[in-house]
């Protein structure tokens, strides 16, 4: 699967960029806008990695949330199903990402 990289900078703390992310996740996991995402998982490896994995329209998504001093990444596989819009996945979730951080 292709690998996509999300890197969002921002100007925050790193418990504070932290905390609006935790917060972003447990909203996203009740929003109705997402639909179909199932088999949810996700793993504190430290208290700034996330491992996670899901299912979005019956496609396994995985890969890892890290929040840096000065930036926050997402780094997942993407299934090759999906390569037709990953300027659009990659699109919206910086755009999302940058607006939890501002």
């Amino acid at each position: 699967m292709p690998q996509m990289l999300i890197e969002v900078a921002h100007d925050l703390h790193k418990d504070e960029a932290l905390t609006r992310v935790k917060q972003r996740i447990e909203v996203a996991k009740v929003d109705s806008r997402i639909g179909k995402v199932t088999d949810i998982k996700e793993h504190w490896e430290t208290p700034d990695r996330l491992k996670f994995a899901f299912k979005v329209y019956g496609f396994a998504v995985a890969g890892v949330l890290e929040s840096l001093p000065n930036q926050v990444t997402i780094d997942f596989d993407l299934p090759f199903a999906a390569m037709m819009i990953k300027s659009m996945i990659e699109s919206q979730l910086t755009d999302e990402l940058a607006q939890v951080l501002a």
